[in-house]
């Protein structure tokens, strides 16, 4: 495993804790809030599905950094066109998912894009920075 990939596995990593702890704390406001499960489970659903699409950006970003491009003639084409259909296959799921939630399951639509943006702020801790790679990878 290279350096990158050991990077990006750990600030996906850290990401996926950071947004455990975001949605627990929203799903503990929602509940002293309007003190019933199914608001609860609403802000809980929309929190899973942002944890779901950062565990599916992690693993095509490492299929990314393992990616091999200097065979095939295309070059760093392939390598766009992986990361451009990993974003177009998380903006479907994430449609997807939204959709079954309120409409399948009948959870509050408001609760759940409130757990689904507030678990969103988890990109904001411990991600790996520039200098860190920059350092690194010029050893």
């Amino acid at each position: 495993m290279t350096y990158v990939s050991r990077l990006l596995r750990s600030g996906v990593h850290r990401v996926l804790m950071w947004q455990a702890v975001i949605v627990l704390v929203v799903a503990c406001g929602v509940f002293l809030i309007h003190r019933e499960r199914f608001d609860v489970f609403s802000a809980l659903y929309g929190g899973a599905v942002a944890m779901m699409m950062t565990f599916l950006l992690g693993f095509r970003l490492q299929r990314a950094a393992a990616m091999n491009t200097a065979k095939s003639g295309l070059g760093d084409l392939r390598l766009y066109l992986y990361l451009y259909v990993g974003a177009l296959e998380r903006f479907g799921l994430v449609a997807l998912f939204l959709g079954v939630g309120v409409g399948y399951f009948h959870l509050r639509p408001f609760l759940v894009i409130v757990g689904f943006t507030a678990v969103h702020m988890g990109y904001l801790f411990k991600l790996p920075t520039r200098p860190a790679l920059r350092n690194k990878s010029q050893e």
